[in-house]
């Protein structure tokens, strides 16, 4: 009898066998994502400008501005630019929108990228005139733009809002990713380009070393705003890592800020968002399931992103775990972020990077799906912007790389979905003859147990 209850047990077994072979498996629209890739580098395209900036958004008419404070440019009064279309220029999204239009690489994807440098190393301030003494800054700014699309007006976002704080978002991450962009550019397009520019990359390593905090080894925010983010940080070593590529001499300073995000930002199970230059944290957590979704929880998932932590280690699992027990429930308001629902109005697709990092392909498509649905397929509207663009296209091209890898391009362009892999009679065919020899077996074995009774 112990005999015949070992083959029962085994009978019992083989449904989770089969099962085993045939877990969900994604199936990706590669044709899908091009479609996607080809619309947000429409999209990004839409909002270059004549002289090479990339708008946050499309320009528009809002004559609502306090003309007393503005100046006449070019001869141009403000009466009249203020009621041309506008947009805001914003160095830190707009670098995303360029990294994403150099990883898709479509057509005048080199063009809209080396107008955008063109353009930012025009606007680097002098040590004279930028407000806090810095030599290298970019302003944040306002651009008109005159309804014959002929003549282009910028005035400073401390002109619009009369507020000399109101220079520029940080001067670490827009150093840094600038310095991004320029090595992108340089790999995709022009081995020899930074060859002759080691001053402006001198000039971009100065801005960031501006606001270097020794204690922490961190970079503060700005000048006039020294609080060291992890955010910041992680764009400080991603943009020193990509020079190192090209140029080994900044190797350290990579080593630096890596060591300094894990040295002073990380605590026990978490990162710090931000801490101050002594070290303190700038933001308290008391209970780590308590988390707000920005900064604290968004944060957590930038050392994956830039690569502070590598995908199969045991840290980024954890770090992408914490963020997804918080944030990624499926269906519960305000703390879904694959269905954009964490209390924003922004799609966050920063978010989704980090899940393609990992590999997290079935909560990536969940987004996409969402973000396609809500925002790519209705003509991308508010609060949606440039560096969302710029984060799919940097996310949809790695996924691309990594999990399409060879895959043949239908003329589906439907919304991918998760399905079970079927499975062929061939390779179910082991299992039925397993599963027939056991019942022939137990037969014969129940038939000579009775026969000798």
């Amino acid at each position: 009898m112990k005999i015949l209850a070992f083959i029962l047990a085994l009978l019992l077994c083989l449904p989770l066998t089969v099962s085993a072979q045939t877990e969900a498996e994604l199936k990706y629209s590669k044709a899908f994502y091009e479609k996607v890739l080809d619309l947000e580098h429409k999209y990004v395209q839409s909002l270059a400008l004549p002289n090479g900036a990339i708008g946050y958004d499309i320009p528009k008419v809002n004559p609502n501005f306090d003309i007393s404070r503005l100046p006449t440019v070019d001869g141009v009064k403000p009466e009249e630019y203020v009621n041309w279309p506008h947009t805001r220029i914003v160095p830190y999204f707009s670098a995303f929108a360029v990294l994403g239009v150099i990883a898709a690489d479509r057509e005048n994807a080199r063009d809209i990228a080396l107008n955008y440098i063109n353009w930012y190393i025009a606007h680097m301030n002098t040590a004279e005139s930028d407000v806090n003494g810095v030599a290298g800054t970019v302003y944040d700014y306002y651009l008109f733009l005159s309804p014959d699309n002929k003549k282009v007006i910028e005035v400073t976002n401390m002109d619009v809002l009369g507020d000399k704080s109101k220079n520029y978002d940080s001067t670490d991450s827009y150093a840094s990713t600038f310095l991004q962009i320029l090595c992108a550019y340089t790999n995709k397009y022009d081995k020899n380009f930074l060859d002759d520019k080691k001053d402006l990359i001198n000039t971009l390593k100065d801005v960031i070393y501006s606001t270097y905090c020794e204690k922490v080894s961190l970079t503060g925010a700005k000048p006039d705003y020294m609080v060291c983010y992890l955010m910041d940080n992680c764009e400080v070593y991603n943009g020193f890592r990509d020079l190192a590529s090209l140029f080994p001499e900044y190797e350290e300073d990579a080593k630096r800020f890596k060591d300094g995000i894990q040295n002073s930002l990380y605590a026990t199970g978490y990162y710090h968002p931000a801490v101050f230059e002594n070290g303190k944290a700038a933001y308290e957590i008391e209970d780590v399931a308590e988390m707000e979704y920005y900064p604290h929880a968004t944060s957590q998932l930038f050392p994956i992103t830039f690569k502070i932590v590598e995908k199969g280690t045991e840290r980024a699992v954890r770090q992408y775990e914490l963020f997804n027990s918080l944030y990624g429930k499926n269906g519960k308001a305000g703390y879904d972020w694959v269905n954009v629902n964490c209390g924003s109005e922004y799609p966050w697709a920063l978010n989704l990077r980090a899940a393609v990092r990992m590999e997290d392909y079935t909560r990536a498509e969940k987004y996409m799906q969402t973000v396609y649905t809500r925002f790519i397929a209705t003509g991308h509207p508010s609060p949606y912007y440039c560096a969302e663009a710029g984060h799919i296209l940097l996310a949809i091209t790695e996924m691309l790389d990594n999990a399409c890898a060879g895959g043949s391009v239908s003329d589906d362009i439907s919304l991918p979905d998760t399905q079970k892999k079927s499975t062929s009679f061939k390779e179910i065919l082991p299992f039925i003859a397993l599963g027939a020899a056991i019942v022939i077996g137990t037969g014969v074995i129940i038939y000579t147990v009775k026969k000798k009774k």
